[in-house]
C-alpha cells in the first residue's frame, strides 16, 4: 500500500533527505530543510521509485560528500 509506505518514509528524515537529493540531482547537506515538493504525492511516488532503485548508489555519493565536508 503506497500510503503506508509514504507514511513510514515520511517519518524517516534520512529517507526524505535522500529523496531531496534525488529530486535536485545534486548533493546537498543531509540536514537541509525538506522542500515543499514533498507535499506533491505524484512527485513523491516518482522520487520513491528512484530512491528504491538508486539508494545504494546515492549512499556512496552521500558518504563521499560527507567526507569532503569534514575537510
Amino acid at each position: 500500500d503506497f500510503k503506508a509506505r509514504y507514511k513510514s518514509l515520511k517519518s524517516c528524515k534520512h529517507g526524505f533527505n535522500i529523496l531531496v537529493i534525488l529530486h535536485q540531482e545534486e548533493l546537498i547537506l543531509l540536514n537541509q530543510k525538506i522542500c515543499n515538493l514533498k507535499n506533491c504525492i505524484k512527485l513523491f511516488m516518482i522520487l520513491y521509485a528512484q530512491h528504491m532503485m538508486g539508494m545504494n548508489k546515492f549512499k556512496k555519493r552521500i558518504n563521499k560528500h560527507n567526507k569532503r565536508d569534514k575537510g
